[in-house]
């Protein structure tokens, strides 16, 4: 019964670390960071908050009501000296309820300010989309970086493993005595620097799995499994159709910020300019009145008096000793301002996709490079090995073999994450993302 138990309580644990495994392809953690990443998150915020203050810029136009309650005891009464008579001023106490309703009828400024509401609004949008765009280059970087290090802790081991087994046939043949100990020491000494890089290579590829999990909106403790590698991103990252990419600057999210700045600063010369027109309001208000010596309040009604008032009021901007025309041209200076950034950014748009370009070019260039290089380093070690083990040539000979191969192998693990951060950097350039 004892051992039942256990195998049920070994079972669930089973079950409850299967749960918390998350499987990830790389477009699967694209579409779950664009929905769970803090920014994005922020963002959706952002936009309900300019929501809210449309609204708010739009009620300043609606009727507003407001009611008052005013209620006066007078503890000391106060007296009014008249000739050699003094009279008692006012009632004991004072019961006054009270209602007003206020309507702007006109005001260009609240017409400009309702449009610059929405403009807010729409700056939210982009600042959202702006936002998924550098997300999205930053998860494919980092997917890029952890799929990198399992491949690099592939070769590693790999390098490992066929340094021990170097390590093991020169012992054999230092105990035969055909060889020195230096030989010994030396391949032993090689074997030592491929751990040390193995660990290194490990805690790097943890570092880098922190920094996905953190871009996706994952958990730490959560265990992330990606289930595209290397070889999956790179037959994507090498596929790249350049007639199928053009560069459209006005459709990039920069070039529509820069533009969306252009209106605002447009809106605010027309706002300034609002300020010099005159503005009209109308309003209601209505009062009750109850005045009495008594204890009571209302025990006498007679003491009762009503006031309704209907009003309209004009405000007309005479004279400012010039200073809305100082802030109407400070206005337009920002405007011309907004401008030269628009013309700015096209351009540096335009470099930006250029310079992505040769360095993407640059990039498949130095992969496939060192990818020949690998080969031909991993001929030249087997071709070193034999004559090493037939005693034709010194450990050093042998050394110096892996170590080519090594570097060989650390430069095509370079080129392979320089193509995808380039093809990344290229596509938002060009604002694919």
């Amino acid at each position: 019964m004892k051992n039942r138990l256990l195998i049920m309580l070994s079972m669930l644990g089973v079950f409850s670390f299967a749960q918390e495994e998350m499987r990830f392809s790389l477009e699967e953690a694209i579409q779950h960071t664009l929905t769970n990443n803090y920014d994005i998150v922020k963002a959706d915020l952002e936009i309900k908050k300019a929501e809210r203050r449309v609204w708010e810029t739009t009620a300043t136009g609606l009727p507003h009501i407001d009611g008052a309650v005013d209620y006066q005891n007078n503890i000391q009464m106060q007296k009014i000296f008249l000739m050699d008579t003094v009279f008692q001023a006012g009632q004991k106490q004072n019961f006054s309820p009270s209602i007003q309703i206020n309507q702007l009828i006109f005001s260009g400024s609240y017409i400009v300010g309702l449009q610059s509401a929405k403009a807010y609004k729409e700056i939210s949008g982009l600042a959202k989309e702006k936002t998924k765009a550098q997300l999205t280059e930053a998860v494919i970087n980092a997917y890029a970086a952890v799929a990198i290090a399992d491949e690099n802790l592939a070769i590693l081991e790999k390098n490992v493993a066929s340094s021990e087994k170097n390590l093991n046939d020169i012992k054999e043949i230092y105990k035969a005595g055909f060889t020195e100990e230096q030989n010994v020491d030396q391949i032993n000494y090689t074997l030592k620097q491929l751990m040390t890089s193995k660990n290194y290579a490990q805690r790097q590829r943890q570092s880098a799995l922190n920094s996905l999990k953190f871009i996706m909106g994952v958990d730490q403790d959560a265990r992330l499994v990606l289930t595209n590698n290397l070889e999956d991103l790179m037959m994507d990252h090498l596929a790249l159709l350049r007639d199928d990419l053009k560069a459209e600057i006005d459709k990039h999210i920069d070039y529509q910020i820069a533009n969306h700045q252009v209106r605002t600063s447009e809106l605010q010369v027309k706002y300034q300019k609002t300020m010099a027109l005159p503005s009209l309001s109308t309003y209601l208000s209505h009062s009750e009145n109850w005045s009495t010596n008594e204890a009571a309040l209302f025990k006498d009604f007679g003491n009762h008096f009503a006031s309704t008032i209907w009003g309209i009021k004009l405000n007309v901007p005479i004279f400012s000793s010039f200073e809305r025309r100082a802030k109407t041209q400070q206005a337009q200076i920002d405007l011309e301002m907004a401008e030269v950034d628009r013309k700015k950014t096209e351009q540096k748009l335009i470099q930006d996709v250029r310079n992505a370009e040769v360095a993407y070019d640059n990039a498949i260039e130095s992969y496939y490079t060192s990818k020949d290089l690998v080969d031909l380093s991993s001929k030249i070690l087997e071709k070193e090995q034999i004559k090493f083990n037939e005693g034709i040539s010194s450990s050093m000979d042998l050394t110096n073999a892996e170590e080519q191969l090594y570097r060989a192998q650390n430069q095509y693990i370079q080129a392979a994450f320089d193509v995808m951060q380039s093809k990344t950097a290229l596509y938002q350039a060009l604002g694919q993302y």
